[in-house]
């Protein structure tokens, strides 16, 4: 019922896991004002995923950006994730870095893929160091080649250049202190 709390931080609470995240879900579920979560490196598995699910789905929920990364989400995680994404309203931004997503989990991956290109909120994506392979990346850009609403799409390098290119979207503040940190090396 905390009407103030806007930002709500609990990176590397290694302990919280899913079972501590079903519990803060059971709250935050039902919260109207908080704008940004994070949970990065809180040892949260597959299951976690249902419970941001449940977080995103509130019809009144504000979240605007979620991070976690760090976890171990998997594809059984991030096909859990996926309704309520696909329900939310006020997502901007999400970071899934570095949560164990694999070669196999195409089906997840197109899952996302598909989820992602159609929601009207949000711009900016990272999924860099997951091992997707270019099965993963085909899965994706089969949805993402058209969309244009993503300005930021990060990606591991792993892939083909050719699915990388299609799917990486750095947003152009970036690219500009990319050139200027290459100027200042000269």
């Amino acid at each position: 019922m905390n009407k103030t709390l806007l930002t709500l931080n609990l990176d590397y609470n290694t302990t919280l896991g899913s079972d501590g995240l079903a519990a803060l879900s059971r709250g935050l579920r039902v919260n109207s004002t908080l704008q940004n979560l994070s949970l990065r490196f809180c040892g949260i598995d597959e299951h976690g995923g249902q419970y941001v699910s449940n977080i995103l789905a509130f019809p009144k929920t504000c979240i605007a950006s979620i991070n976690m990364e760090g976890n171990q989400l998997g594809g059984f995680g991030l096909l859990k994730l996926c309704p309520g994404l696909k329900s939310n309203a006020t997502i901007r931004s999400i970071c899934l870095a570095d949560n164990k997503f694999k070669p196999t989990d195409v089906i997840a991956l197109e899952c996302f893929g598909e989820t992602i290109s159609k929601h009207e909120t949000l711009t900016e994506v990272s999924i860099v160091r997951n091992i997707i392979g270019n099965d993963g990346g085909l899965a994706l850009s089969r949805h993402l080649e058209q969309n244009k609403k993503i300005t930021s799409f990060k990606v591991d390098t792993t892939l083909s250049s050719k699915i990388y290119e299609v799917l990486s979207r750095i947003p152009v503040s970036e690219k500009k202190k990319g050139k200027k940190k290459a100027s200042k090396k000269k």
